[in-house]
């Protein structure tokens, strides 16, 4: 909405480190640690037009979304990690389990 308003784009990006503590929460935060080499990546910015309605801004979101995990997937792999990038996420109904990609 700020977006919206103020007529400012969202600027994606992702920074990482080579070294982190990687804390199992809700957003998997990492603590980055010292003597480690860091990356930081953008990506394009997104736009969101001033009469915006609720589907449009919900496409907005998801393309916010894919810009930042993509710009953290990035990140690791300048860092040579590529597997460090975020973990898939546990669906909210455990039935739904089976519904979810191995790695």
């Amino acid at each position: 909405m700020l977006a919206r308003e103020s007529g400012r784009p969202i600027i994606p990006f992702a920074m990482a480190t080579s070294r982190f503590i990687r804390l199992n929460n809700w957003d998997s935060t990492t603590i980055n640690l010292p003597f480690g080499r860091g990356a930081a990546v953008g990506i394009d910015a997104v736009f969101v037009p001033p009469d915006a309605d609720a589907e449009t801004m919900e496409k907005l979101r998801l393309q916010v979304e894919t810009f930042l995990n993509e710009a953290t997937r990035r990140a690791y792999e300048q860092l040579g990690r590529p597997d460090a990038s975020l973990p898939e996420k546990s669906p909210a109904n455990p039935a739904d389990a089976g519904a979810m990609k191995s790695r």
